[in-house]
């Protein structure tokens, strides 16, 4: 299976071969999956700069929680498809910011709220 990286959301929905449902479980996944990366490596800010094993790890971890689900599992090329956003929105929101939890950060932000961490 091949998808471009500026796929569409259905492009890549129908790559994968799952149901909205199944694609709305998906984001979510990996939206925490993306979250919990971001926090532990800061400087991991783009695809490309993730180590080939964490990837494997990430994939895992992802197929995992989908399987439990009985959703389909995903290609590599999806995970990679779908990451990339989340780090390029991560960095987007919050690249300039130096606080250590980005839920606490976009609080934050959200409320208008300055602290001496984020520029």
């Amino acid at each position: 299976m091949s998808i471009r990286i500026n796929a569409t959301v259905s492009e890549a929905r129908d790559a994968a071969g799952h149901t909205k449902e199944q694609w709305d479980r998906f984001y979510f996944i990996t939206k925490d999956e993306a979250k919990q990366l971001s926090e532990a490596h800061k400087d991991w800010s783009r695809w490309i700069l993730i180590p080939a094993n964490e990837k494997e790890e990430m994939l895992e971890r992802i197929n995992g929680r989908l399987r439990a689900e009985g959703i389909r599992p995903v290609e590599m090329i999806i995970l990679k498809w779908r990451v990339s956003q989340l780090l390029r929105d991560i960095q987007r929101k919050f690249g300039k910011c130096k606080h250590t939890d980005l839920y606490m950060c976009a609080f934050r932000h959200s409320t208008g709220l300055q602290h001496v961490m984020c520029s």
